[in-house]
């Protein structure tokens, strides 16, 4: 589940962007909590930094959007931001805060789900919290990716073993270790992605994860005894 805050003074814009995100997370099978703010005073008031994506207006009473963006981005870093507008005269502006995209009122779905698409997919190969995202056939699942032991892959097919137990994904183990490899995840053949963590040992040619042991190809033990080494030497 994605959090996100609405910031924003008009009550039709706030209606479009949330029938917006509902009708993204229903067709996508993600879910949303989404908390909204009439002014940025208010959002900036009690700031604590647990959302993954806002949407903060421009124009507002009070304090405008720009500056509330300043002040958000003293606090959080990391949050994905988005402008929502009348005007395109802030787009150079926005790039001060690390603004993702600008959306213009009125607001269509076709503008916002392209747009909204680049978030999610940030949000799940770059997640500051090591999380990582893997659609399933019931939908898509949050994993955190210090909790996966290792991957398979049978028949095109991806499953993670994790320490709260297995989902499996449609994929290829190399679409995978492109997201995992980032956390020192390591190939002992060409069917299973270990996590260096989780490593037991390493016995002429099986490496053990979990008391559950796996082959070495021929061509990936070498490489995978120095990534091990490497790892436990905190390279």
């Amino acid at each position: 589940m994605f959090k996100i805050a609405i910031v924003e003074d008009e009550l039709s814009c706030i209606d479009v962007l949330k029938k917006h995100i509902m009708q993204y997370g229903e067709e996508y099978k993600i879910s949303f909590q989404i908390q909204t703010f009439k002014n940025a005073i208010v959002f900036l008031e009690n700031y604590k930094p647990e959302y993954d994506i806002i949407f903060m207006d421009i124009k507002m009473p009070y304090m405008d959007g720009m500056t509330a963006s300043h002040k958000l981005r003293e606090l959080d870093n990391d949050v994905l931001l988005f402008f929502t507008t009348s005007l395109g005269q802030y787009a150079i502006q926005g790039y001060e805060v690390s603004a993702l995209h600008f959306l213009v009122k009125p607001i269509g779905y076709f503008e916002f789900a392209l747009k909204f698409a680049k978030a999610i997919d940030i949000l799940s190969r770059k997640n500051r919290k090591g999380e990582i995202l893997i659609p399933t056939e019931f939908g898509i699942k949050k994993l955190q990716a210090d909790h996966v032991l290792y991957v398979e892959v049978t028949n095109h097919h991806c499953t993670y073993t994790t320490v709260d137990g297995e989902y499996k994904q449609y994929g290829s183990l190399k679409s995978v270790e492109e997201i995992l490899k980032e956390y020192s995840f390591y190939r002992c053949n060409n069917y299973t992605l270990i996590n260096l963590f989780y490593v037991d040992g390493i016995m002429e040619n099986f490496v053990t994860v979990k008391g559950k042991q796996f082959e070495f190809s021929r061509h990936k033990k070498k490489q995978f005894i120095e990534a091990f080494v490497a790892y436990t030497k905190g390279g």
